[in-house]
């Protein structure tokens, strides 16, 4: 048997997990739902939970596994594994890596979640065989990842890749950051939802009406996704503005890094699929210099929620080895 290692994906609503083995095959899963609080052990003992779920359903011993990745929201520090602080998850200055190596008797290693998916889509999705690549992933917020030379690049602080706070528009609106204009405050899912929410209570028509979900309410990206296709006029108006919005950050993105390509992932791409792709396409071409784009592709990513876990289990696997 090959060599087996356990990818962790820790999200705002879930943890995920798989054992993989080195050819990227998918041996064993679990899934635990992070629950309604937001205490750091709580959360911690969910992801264990989840962990050991897959070893079970991969029907192994949990010395059959060579190395652990995490993916987690931060800022975190991948150098010492510690999760600095994640409001929507408890952590703070948590030891992450050590405490999941201490569990499950594994060496582990810890990266950005949004990293560590574009990581997945590199190895073993959309992006493989190329060397310089940029991971957007549009859902709550916006994330992003930065492929460079064929390697993941963190910067000098570790923290690379918040592509979802490039500001967009002075003086636009409040950010969950703190700031104004960020392209997550135009773009996101949840920006869109306040949008679309906002105009319906204005008295504007759409099939959304009813599609509030939750609280604080939001509507789901499948009902946006169902509403667009129906040709609704303000969800195609709100979505269409928004792909410009990414597109102008993608153009900004190609004139500064100059990437082979652009993944584009997470639930609201997924949900709207090639098509929208295909118009922040357009969009992103308007803004860059032609020689930036030239034989750029844009593509969808296609590991869906294996995207993470899989880069999870990939870096763990390249980590080990550089050792």
């Amino acid at each position: 048997m090959s060599d087996l290692f356990l990818g962790i994906d820790l999200g705002g609503t879930k943890v995920l997990s798989a054992v993989i083995d080195a050819d990227g095959n998918v041996l064993g899963r679990g899934k635990k739902k992070t629950g309604s609080g937001r205490d750091g052990e709580e959360i911690f003992s969910r992801l264990i939970e989840s962990a050991e779920k897959a070893i079970e359903d991969a029907e192994i011993d949990r010395g059959q596994i060579k190395a652990i990745g995490v993916g987690s929201p931060g800022p975190l520090d991948p150098r010492t594994g510690i999760v600095i602080f994640t409001p929507n998850l408890g952590f703070r200055d948590f030891p992450l890596r050590d405490r999941v190596a201490e569990a499950l008797g594994a060496p582990t290693f810890v990266n950005n979640d949004v990293s560590i998916g574009t990581f997945g889509e590199w190895q073993m999705g959309a992006g493989r065989g190329v060397r310089d690549l940029i991971g957007m992933f549009v859902g709550t917020g916006i994330g992003g990842g930065l492929i460079l030379d064929g390697k993941l690049y963190d910067g000098f602080n570790r923290v690379a890749g918040e592509i979802g706070h490039m500001p967009m528009a002075e003086g636009g609106p409040k950010c969950g950051c703190g700031n104004r204009g960020c392209l997550e405050a135009f773009a996101s899912r949840s920006a869109i939802s306040n949008a679309l929410i906002k105009a319906l209570e204005a008295g504007e028509p759409s099939a959304l009406r009813g599609e509030f979900k939750g609280d604080p309410p939001a509507i789901r990206s499948k009902a946006l996704a169902r509403a667009y296709a129906a040709g609704d006029a303000l969800t195609v108006k709100t979505l269409d503005q928004a792909a410009k919005t990414i597109g102008k950050a993608v153009g900004s993105l190609a004139n500064i890094l100059c990437p082979e390509m652009f993944v584009l992932g997470g639930g609201f791409i997924e949900a709207l699929g090639a098509d929208y792709v295909a118009k922040i396409d357009r969009a992103a071409r308007e803004w860059a210099f032609e020689i930036n784009m030239r034989d750029v592709k844009i593509v969808p990513a296609s590991l869906g929620d294996d995207s993470a876990i899989q880069g999870a289990a990939s870096y763990a696997r390249i980590c080990v080895a550089e050792r």
